[in-house]
């Protein structure tokens, strides 16, 4: 990408995910594309900390090439099947989720859940929604999910998921649209990483 931004392979991101600092930044880029956000929807370091340890590749990031400062996620969870349905039914916030509701990195894969496409304001319109989700399809589809779904919670999102076949199958208690969606690639100019595909076959970064 010629504007300055890589996106980091999934041992990366694991890495810096333990670094306080990098757990702040993907927090600030939320309260920016968001607004401020309650417990129930945003939860907190720690227990986003424990998640990622728990599924690694649960999280895709680019970050600014020079300052290595996040400006860009993707994070998309394989949930257990009572975690599916809480969230599409609205009784389990996104905040609320835990590590237990996470398929482990041995588990089967069935339910995928788009929770977080985010991009800082001042790197928007350049690409980076659209190639981190044609990267995260390029691995998400070899585990073959039985359904992936998301809740729309701004208008880019809106804008980003129209390009998408989607349908709407409920609403979270805020009245966003939580919708059904196939995964598909949208041909992105995408940064790979040989090591991200698939992280299953790397034990040393499986969850205990």
């Amino acid at each position: 990408m010629s504007f300055g931004v890589e996106i980091l392979s999934f041992p990366e991101t694991l890495q810096f995910r333990r670094d306080q600092r990098f757990r702040r930044a993907i927090f600030d880029i939320d309260r920016k594309v968001f607004g401020e956000l309650s417990a129930r929807d945003a939860g907190c370091e720690t227990q986003w900390a424990q998640v990622t340890e728990h599924r690694p590749d649960s999280y895709i990031v680019a970050v600014d090439a020079r300052s290595r400062t996040p400006v860009a996620y993707l994070d998309i969870f394989p949930l257990t099947k009572l975690a599916s349905s809480q969230i599409k039914q609205g009784a389990l916030g996104d905040g609320e989720l835990c590590a237990e509701d996470v398929v482990g990195m041995q588990g089967q894969v069935s339910s995928l859940y788009v929770m977080t496409i985010a991009v800082a304001p001042e790197w928007q319109r350049l690409g980076l929604a659209r190639s981190l989700w044609s990267r995260a399809v390029r691995y998400w589809t070899t585990f073959a999910p039985a359904e992936t779904f998301a809740t729309i919670w701004s208008p880019s999102g809106r804008r980003f998921f129209s390009s998408l076949q989607t349908s709407v199958i409920g609403r979270d208690p805020h009245g966003h649209e939580t919708i059904s969606l196939r995964l598909a690639d949208l041909d992105a100019e995408v940064i790979c990483h040989p090591e991200d595909r698939p992280m299953m076959l790397q034990p040393a970064l499986s969850a205990a």
